[in-house]
């Protein structure tokens, strides 16, 4: 499962990529230089990416249980829209096509949503 990298495991990820490369005799290991390229490679992914896997990070789709707890949603219709919101999410539904429906208080669907940033939030309310 992906998970965030906290600030200090990022700093973690880049300090032992540096220690790796004063390793200048990589063939001579029992791993070989394939091994640690590899190792390499992946602390630098964890770096960049900031996440657990090294891959960019995918926000989880939410869920109607997700809905209960009326979080702030930044939401579009399709993937190469910007974001718009913050709005209350009001529930989850599946459509016959089996895609996600997200629907706001307005009576609005949506067909993406994420949970909206701290930063997001706040900003909304000042321009209402």
């Amino acid at each position: 499962m992906q998970k965030k990298l906290r600030a200090d495991s990022i700093e973690a990820c880049k300090k032992a990529r540096e220690a790796l490369h004063c390793i200048t005799d990589w063939d001579s290991t029992a791993e070989g230089v394939v091994y640690w390229v590899g190792v390499v490679a992946s602390l630098n992914a964890m770096a960049k990416h900031g996440t657990s896997d090294g891959k960019p990070w995918v926000e989880p789709p939410l869920t109607d249980e997700d809905a209960r707890k009326r979080p702030w949603v930044m939401v579009r219709d399709t993937a190469s829209e910007p974001w718009c919101g913050p709005k209350v999410l009001a529930y989850v539904e599946s459509d016959a096509a089996g895609l996600r429906g997200y629907l706001d208080t307005v009576g609005i669907w949506w067909h993406y949503a994420r949970k909206a940033t701290a930063e997001e939030i706040p900003a909304q309310k000042e321009i209402q």
